[in-house]
């Protein structure tokens, strides 16, 4: 069975590493370069991105940067990431931003903005993306000392996705089209290991328990769900 260890954000990896309170961190943890000097990361299970959508007379985008040009109106949602982007990256554009979502698609659907950026999970639900960016992969983390365990898990995430379970799982949570990054590689498990003696997926197996240790302390995930 599944059991959570609620663990403070800033020592989860410590804690992982520590060996005595989880064994993997499942917690939306994204995969960095320096994160993957410490500990190791599953296959990518939910890809969280931006998303670019346009009006009726926008055309078409390869890449985020083309929208970077003086004269073209771009609208998000005041204080989000696509915001923040926006501001970073594509000054040369016109931003404007809105207090809520649907006065952003509202500017679009008026003419008052030609794209509007924000996450894929939400703006696809009012048109077809045109270029997806800012991508941040969440994986499940992994001690660098449980490789079996690690290629249980990828096995394990493959069967999920390959099945179309993922697919079910993902339309009872998140409106709009799923977007899942493949960043498997050669070393991607694809057949369940066989467990040895003293490794972590043998004691996992033995005790019928895997411990999980997870940031619940932010929204929306501010509590457990009760059902």
């Amino acid at each position: 069975y599944l059991n959570f260890v609620e663990s403070a954000w800033d020592p989860i990896i410590p804690n992982l590493n520590y060996g005595e309170m989880c064994d993997v961190i499942i917690s939306a943890m994204t995969k960095t370069h320096e994160r993957e000097q410490v500990i190791d990361f599953t296959r990518s299970y939910f890809t969280a991105s931006q998303g670019v959508i346009g009006g009726e007379l926008a055309g078409n985008v390869d890449d985020i940067q083309e929208l970077n040009e003086w004269g073209i109106r771009l609208g998000v949602q005041s204080g989000t990431n696509s915001d923040l982007y926006a501001q970073d990256n594509l000054d040369a554009a016109t931003i404007f931003a809105y207090d809520d979502f649907p006065s952003v698609i509202a500017a679009l659907n008026n003419g008052d903005i030609d794209y509007v950026l924000g996450d894929t999970a939400v703006i696809s639900v009012e048109g077809p993306l045109l270029t997806t960016f800012n991508h941040e992969e969440f994986g499940i983390a992994v001690r660098e000392d449980s490789q079996q365990l690690l290629q249980a898990l990828d096995v394990s995430i493959g069967g999920i996705v390959n099945t179309g379970e993922y697919d079910l799982i993902y339309a009872s949570y998140f409106e709009g089209a799923l977007v899942l990054t493949d960043d498997r590689t050669t070393t991607t498990a694809t057949h369940y290991p066989e467990p040895t003696g003293g490794s972590v997926l043998q004691s996992v197996l033995t005790s019928g328990r895997l411990d999980i240790c997870t940031d619940p302390f932010y929204p929306p995930f501010a509590s457990y769900d009760d059902t």
